[in-house]
Protein backbone atom coordinates (compact mmCIF):
# COMPACT_ATOMS: atom_id res chain seq x y z
CA UNK A 1 0.00 0.00 0.00
CA UNK A 2 1.34 3.36 -0.80
CA UNK A 3 1.69 6.64 1.01
CA UNK A 4 -0.17 8.02 -1.72
CA UNK A 5 -2.74 5.39 -2.98
CA UNK A 6 -6.73 5.84 -2.46
CA UNK A 7 -6.63 2.44 -0.44
CA UNK A 8 -4.19 4.82 2.40
CA UNK A 9 -6.11 7.99 2.54
CA UNK A 10 -9.62 5.81 3.13
CA UNK A 11 -7.46 3.68 5.81
CA UNK A 12 -6.06 7.03 7.22
CA UNK A 13 -9.36 8.48 7.33
CA UNK A 14 -10.82 5.90 9.04
CA UNK A 15 -7.89 5.92 11.56
CA UNK A 16 -8.61 9.53 12.19
CA UNK A 17 -12.11 9.02 12.94
CA UNK A 18 -11.43 6.14 15.54
CA UNK A 19 -9.15 8.05 16.66
CA UNK A 20 -11.34 11.36 17.19
CA UNK A 21 -14.01 9.40 19.22
CA UNK A 22 -11.86 7.61 21.59
CA UNK A 23 -10.43 11.41 22.55
CA UNK A 24 -11.11 10.49 26.36
CA UNK A 25 -8.97 7.81 26.60
CA UNK A 26 -5.29 8.24 26.07
CA UNK A 27 -4.46 4.28 26.18
CA UNK A 28 -7.13 3.30 23.48
CA UNK A 29 -5.61 5.97 21.20
CA UNK A 30 -1.95 4.40 21.85
CA UNK A 31 -3.41 1.13 21.06
CA UNK A 32 -4.95 2.45 17.76
CA UNK A 33 -2.24 4.40 17.21
CA UNK A 34 -0.11 1.07 17.78
CA UNK A 35 -2.47 -1.20 15.26
CA UNK A 36 -2.86 0.92 12.58
CA UNK A 37 1.00 1.51 12.39
CA UNK A 38 0.95 -2.51 12.64
CA UNK A 39 -2.02 -3.31 10.06
CA UNK A 40 0.64 -0.43 7.84
CA UNK A 41 3.50 -2.03 7.70
CA UNK A 42 2.28 -5.77 7.33
CA UNK A 43 0.00 -4.48 4.24
CA UNK A 44 3.48 -3.58 3.01
CA UNK A 45 5.05 -6.88 3.80
CA UNK A 46 5.00 -9.21 7.11
CA UNK A 47 9.02 -9.34 7.38
CA UNK A 48 8.78 -5.54 8.13
CA UNK A 49 5.98 -5.83 11.06
CA UNK A 50 8.00 -9.05 12.41
CA UNK A 51 11.20 -6.83 11.98
CA UNK A 52 9.88 -3.37 13.95
CA UNK A 53 8.22 -5.79 16.77
CA UNK A 54 11.27 -7.68 17.34
CA UNK A 55 13.16 -4.58 17.55
CA UNK A 56 10.91 -2.33 19.75
CA UNK A 57 11.05 -5.73 21.67
CA UNK A 58 14.44 -5.49 22.15
CA UNK A 59 14.70 -1.70 22.92
CA UNK A 60 11.93 -2.21 25.64
CA UNK A 61 13.72 -5.07 27.22
CA UNK A 62 16.81 -2.82 27.05
CA UNK A 63 14.99 -0.19 28.82
CA UNK A 64 13.97 -2.06 31.50
CA UNK A 65 17.68 -2.94 32.42
CA UNK A 66 18.87 0.68 32.31
CA UNK A 67 16.78 1.01 35.25
CA UNK A 68 19.40 -1.71 36.68
CA UNK A 69 22.71 -1.72 35.20
CA UNK A 70 24.41 1.54 33.99
CA UNK A 71 26.08 -0.71 31.18
CA UNK A 72 23.17 -1.45 29.56
CA UNK A 73 22.76 2.05 27.97
CA UNK A 74 25.87 1.39 26.15
CA UNK A 75 24.88 -2.11 25.43
CA UNK A 76 21.76 -0.35 23.99
CA UNK A 77 23.54 1.95 21.68
CA UNK A 78 25.73 -0.79 20.82
CA UNK A 79 22.67 -2.79 19.07
CA UNK A 80 20.98 -0.35 17.65
CA UNK A 81 23.73 0.65 15.72
CA UNK A 82 24.36 -3.00 14.77
CA UNK A 83 20.97 -3.21 13.64
CA UNK A 84 21.40 -0.43 11.51
CA UNK A 85 24.65 -0.92 10.01
CA UNK A 86 23.43 -4.54 9.49
CA UNK A 87 20.20 -3.66 7.21
CA UNK A 88 22.11 -0.43 5.93
CA UNK A 89 25.15 -2.63 4.58
CA UNK A 90 24.44 -6.52 4.38
CA UNK A 91 25.19 -6.32 0.62
CA UNK A 92 28.82 -6.14 1.80
CA UNK A 93 28.43 -8.91 3.80
CA UNK A 94 27.10 -11.37 2.04
CA UNK A 95 23.02 -11.40 2.67
CA UNK A 96 20.52 -10.20 0.05
CA UNK A 97 16.84 -10.51 1.31
CA UNK A 98 13.87 -12.11 -1.32
CA UNK A 99 12.43 -8.67 -0.62
CA UNK A 100 13.04 -6.16 -3.32
CA UNK A 101 12.19 -3.43 -0.73
CA UNK A 102 14.66 -4.97 1.77
CA UNK A 103 17.64 -4.85 -0.91
CA UNK A 104 17.20 -0.42 -1.24
CA UNK A 105 18.72 2.14 0.92
CA UNK A 106 14.94 2.93 1.76
CA UNK A 107 14.13 0.30 4.10
CA UNK A 108 18.02 1.38 6.22
CA UNK A 109 16.61 5.22 5.76
CA UNK A 110 13.35 4.35 7.78
CA UNK A 111 15.19 1.85 10.18
CA UNK A 112 17.59 5.29 10.58
CA UNK A 113 14.65 7.03 12.21
CA UNK A 114 13.72 4.08 14.14
CA UNK A 115 16.91 3.66 15.75
CA UNK A 116 17.62 7.68 16.51
CA UNK A 117 14.01 7.32 18.33
CA UNK A 118 14.90 4.19 20.15
CA UNK A 119 18.71 5.97 21.50
CA UNK A 120 16.10 9.21 22.04
CA UNK A 121 13.54 6.69 24.21
CA UNK A 122 16.59 4.74 26.02
CA UNK A 123 18.23 7.97 26.79
CA UNK A 124 14.80 9.85 28.54
CA UNK A 125 14.42 6.51 29.92
CA UNK A 126 18.20 6.57 31.70
CA UNK A 127 17.48 10.25 32.63
CA UNK A 128 14.60 9.41 34.50
CA UNK A 129 12.23 11.68 32.15
CA UNK A 130 10.09 8.57 31.17
CA UNK A 131 9.35 5.28 33.24
CA UNK A 132 9.69 2.22 30.55
CA UNK A 133 6.28 0.91 30.07
CA UNK A 134 5.23 -1.91 27.40
CA UNK A 135 2.94 0.29 25.26
CA UNK A 136 4.40 3.45 25.40
CA UNK A 137 7.88 2.16 23.90
CA UNK A 138 6.19 0.48 21.12
CA UNK A 139 4.55 3.78 20.33
CA UNK A 140 7.18 6.01 20.59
Amino acid sequence: MSLFSVEFIFCFLVFWLIYYIFKFSIFIQKLLILGFSYLFLFAINPIFLLINFVFTLIIYLFSRLILKFNFAFVLSIIFIILNLAFFKYKGYFGFEFKNEFLNTNIFPLGLSFYSFMAITYLYSVKIGELKPKFIDSFVF
